[in-house]
């Protein structure tokens, strides 16, 4: 088979939805397709559910890391390991419609001006929740497209998307902090413009924004990161990305990180049980909006 599209799926603890997730893949239209399997040091019972499916289909592939690479590291790791022309990540509790990946293929394929593609998301947990705001098109200037995405990344669905290869590679982070992902997709930006199919065509589980707010725990562990959860991010783009400033693009990155180092603060308060009023405002309508998540968030899990 020679395969131009290579879907990496990371995975978790995710025992109960990956089946599914494989097997919206397996019926996937477009027939040239590589699927990727990454454990990443699952305890329960995702690697025999993985294997199973193995047995099934024996040209689905299955990589069990021993230890857990965290999220960016078994998200890099299944993007280097592929050779095709096109790339793209399904997290293991989520599934696609049946022409998906015919459709972002079309995309690409027709758009040569195009880096990534995506179409409409879907939440929900066994019932419909809510239209996800971070697959929207980015088509104007270099420039243009990252003032838009840094000023509103949402639930950055995009992550998601059919990718350029070649482009995502040199965007994605060399290590992992938090908010990879959004360093990830803005960086493939400097190649090309993102495209949506304007029709729902994939559908994810909806998770709370609190476990999001928890992973800046996780991914600072000094005191000065939890305070500026996005200044690694900030640096990759900037530092080694080298993405092209504008006035627009560096106020958008101020305020993602007052907005952040607000949010984190009122998220501590709550656990600690401090009364921090402003804060918890703060979140409510200035984060809310910005990651379209008034009430529930979604992040790059596994």
């Amino acid at each position: 088979m020679n395969a131009k599209v290579t879907v990496g799926v990371p995975i978790y603890n995710g025992e109960r939805t990956l089946r599914r997730c494989i097997d919206s893949l397996l019926a996937q239209t477009y027939p040239a397709c590589v699927i990727h399997i990454a454990d990443n040091g699952s305890r329960d019972g995702s690697r025999d559910v993985a294997s199973a499916i193995i047995a099934e289909h024996p040209d689905v592939q299955l990589t069990s890391h021993p230890t857990n690479l965290g999220p960016a590291g078994n998200f890099g790791f299944l993007l280097r390991q592929a050779k095709t022309e096109y790339f793209m990540w399904l997290a293991a509790d989520d599934w696609v419609a049946p022409d998906y990946v015919a459709r972002m293929v079309e995309v690409l394929e027709s758009r040569p001006d195009v880096v990534a593609c995506a179409a409409r998301v879907e939440f929900g947990r066994g019932e419909h929740s809510r239209f996800s705001g971070g697959a929207y098109p980015l088509r104007h200037s270099i420039k243009e497209n990252l003032a838009v995405f840094l000023s509103n990344p949402s639930d950055n669905a995009r992550i998601y998307g059919l990718y350029r290869r070649a482009a995502l590679v040199e965007a994605f982070p060399l290590r992992h902090f938090h908010a990879f992902d959004w360093a990830a997709t803005a960086g493939t930006l400097r190649f090309g413009k993102h495209e949506e199919v304007a029709e729902t065509l994939t559908f994810r589980d909806d998770t709370p924004a609190s476990e999001y707010l928890a992973a800046i725990q996780k991914d600072n562990p000094t005191r000065i990161g939890r305070m500026f959860p996005l200044l690694p991010m900030t640096c990759d783009l900037v530092r080694r990305q080298k993405i092209p400033l504008s006035f627009p693009i560096i106020a958008a990155l101020i305020n993602l990180n007052v907005d952040y180092s607000l949010a984190h603060a009122a998220y501590r308060a709550n656990r600690l049980k401090r009364p921090l009023g402003f804060a918890h405002k703060f979140w409510k309508q200035r984060i809310g909006w910005r990651l379209g998540t008034r009430n529930r968030d979604e992040a790059p899990r596994n």
